[in-house]
């Protein structure tokens, strides 16, 4: 009895020991200068001889020395409690926020780790930062207010390259350089025409740094940021940027480091006060040379992808009922303009029926340029139970450091064709979207109707001929006019910008492939060009339809924002038909 009540107490005061333990660690400062030492010290009270310190790693700092370890006692109202010190003498390796790591004891078979300590790391100019803000937030007796505010805030476009390919981004960041407190707005954002556009950074993401000029620290505001993808060649400029500023002057020294507001859109009030003042700034309009691609050894399927690509295909379902929708899909994965790629043309087999692609994008706008992949989701059909090969998918880029064409492959896919009927399942949990239901109905009516149509002419047809009656005529179709081809984009102009270039392009392709007498489903835009050249049209007016067929693949097959002009898009397509109709007719 005696023995476990012994235990027992034992027990209860190696709990209390433990429960007493603690373990932190201290930093003299928050803030230190970059190369100059400081020291931290990580503390154990009511430490014992069994304690085991575990070091940590100091990956953003030099151990200059340490550790360096303290015994003693610190007297508490519980009496004397053994203290252990641990003290390393380090030094910052470069500027910014850091965070000293916590460190590990393990005693009586138990682990305990201390707390981390944020620490800023500023550099030596940096020290001297703020008092040099102050004398330029101060209006001294004399100076002109304007001069001060436009050498201590300015407004800057830097670009990556002023000279590129058709297809090869040109990456443009917009920064604001401060030295003083200041209320800044936004007015006037700069037009890409010629691009498309695909942000990277904007000012919702707070994106700011320090950086020094001619001696002096400015706090610098990255405002925007793109990535501009040309979309044909010739010289394009980058707009300005504008930007409308108010700042309150001093008449004396304050020690405050300077802050500034920035927004867009959200004009503020006038200016009030005596030393009150505001300006606007702007960037310099800055010019890029766009190149044209070499004809030299270009592919016949070329569609303008510029970069480094690899293309896949799958079936989302080897094996399908005869009443049901298939997918297909193809995926373009590697780093280049995936805002301009077109769905690549699939020669669909006899008996299948596809449909306009779904597409799904997955891409790093960090990365330079864009890097990830898209999916083309191809829904089909097939009228027929039996296999079907999927062709094969050649791929055909412009790689950009290579400076030459290449092509890439996908594998041909095999889809069989049951003859049962797919059998609706009651819906379980799920409501079914009514949307996919009715188009998928609407597809299948469609090919029983055609279905009836088609026997019914044949039959008719047939019978006429054998009984020797009037032999069926077909009316001639009536010579339209290209106002009139036209009609239905002229009439989708208060629309939305996809849904204008989707019938601008629709409309266009339709009347190419009947005056060209191209085969639909192979009409490719490299082989309307390629016709139009072998029928004589001026290599000016080809490169117009081109450069037609460009915008309208962005707008219909990216979500990047067109700089467009609808009105005058109609009045060139209403040009360029009238010139190939003139060409046609003559041929």
């Amino acid at each position: 009895m005696k023995q476990t009540l012994f235990l027992f107490v034992a027990f209860v005061i190696h709990l209390a020991t433990l429960s007493q333990v603690s373990f932190s660690t201290i930093v003299s400062k928050q803030t230190v200068v970059k190369g100059e030492a400081f020291q931290i010290q990580y503390t154990v009270a009511n430490a014992n001889n069994e304690l085991r310190f575990l070091p940590p790693s100091f990956t953003s700092f030099r151990v200059i020395n340490g550790p360096e370890v303290y015994s003693g006692t610190q007297t508490s109202k519980s009496g004397a409690v053994a203290i252990k010190n641990y003290v390393y003498t380090l030094e910052a390796l470069q500027v910014g926020r850091f965070t000293i790591p916590a460190a590990a004891i393990v005693m009586n078979g138990r682990q305990w780790q201390s707390n981390m300590v944020a620490l800023n790391v500023i550099s030596n100019n940096a020290t001297q930062q703020n008092e040099t803000s102050i004398s330029d937030q101060q209006l001294l007796l004399g100076e002109d207010p304007y001069k001060k505010l436009n050498q201590n805030l300015f407004l800057k476009l830097l670009v990556n390259r002023t000279s590129c390919f058709i297809g090869e981004p040109v990456l443009a960041t917009f920064k604001l350089y401060s030295r003083l407190s200041s209320k800044s707005d936004i007015v006037k954002n700069p037009g890409f025409y010629g691009f498309t556009v695909f942000d990277v950074i904007n000012l919702a993401d707070n994106k700011s740094t320090t950086e020094q000029i001619n001696g002096k620290w400015f706090d610098v505001h990255t405002v925007r940021q793109v990535q501009l993808y040309p979309l044909r060649a010739g010289v394009f400029s980058i707009d300005p940027m504008e930007v409308q500023n108010e700042v309150a002057f001093t008449k004396s020294s304050v020690n405050n480091k300077p802050e500034q507001e920035i927004t867009e859109g959200l004009p503020f009030e006038k200016a009030k006060g005596e030393n009150s003042y505001e300006n606007t700034i702007s960037t310099k309009a800055v010019m890029i040379m766009v190149k044209a691609l070499p004809e030299h050894n270009k592919p016949e399927d070329f569609a303008g992808a510029t970069g480094k690509f690899n293309i896949s295909s799958r079936l989302v379902k080897n094996e399908i009922a005869k009443n049901e929708e298939g997918f297909f899909e193809v995926m373009v994965s590697g780093k280049g303009n995936f805002t301009q790629l077109a769905a690549p043309e699939i020669k669909w087999p006899d008996g299948i029926e596809g449909f306009a692609p779904i597409i799904k994008d997955s891409m790093d706008k960090m990365k330079f340029p864009l890097e990830g992949f898209r999916i083309f989701r191809y829904p089909f059909i097939a009228a027929k139970p039996g296999t079907y090969i999927l062709p094969a998918i050649r791929f055909s880029f412009f790689d950009t450091e290579a400076k030459q064409y290449k092509s890439v492959a996908a594998d041909a896919q095999q889809i069989s064709v049951s003859h049962e009927m797919l059998t609706a399942a009651a819906p379980k949990h799920q409501k079914p979207d009514i949307g996919k239901e009715n188009a998928r109905a609407s597809r299948l009516a469609f090919i029983i109707i055609l279905t009836f149509m088609a026997s019914g002419l044949t039959y008719w047809i047939f019978s006429k001929r054998k009984s020797n009656e009037t032999v069926l005529t077909v009316e001639p179709s009536r010579n339209e006019t290209i106002d009139e081809i036209l009609l239905p984009v002229r009439n989708a102009i208060d629309s939305n910008d996809a849904e204008f270039l989707n019938q601008l392009y629709t409309t266009v392709r339709r009347y190419l492939v009947t005056a060209l007498s191209l085969e639909q489903g192979l009409a490719t835009k490299e082989k309307i060009l390629k016709s139009l050249q072998l029928k004589g049209m001026a290599h000016e007016e080809i490169v117009k339809l081109d450069q037609l067929f460009s915008t309208c693949e962005a707008g219909m097959f990216t979500a990047v924002h067109l700089d467009i002009d609808k009105a005058e898009l109609l009045q060139e397509a209403e040009y360029i038909l009238n010139t190939i109709k003139s060409i046609t007719e003559k041929v």
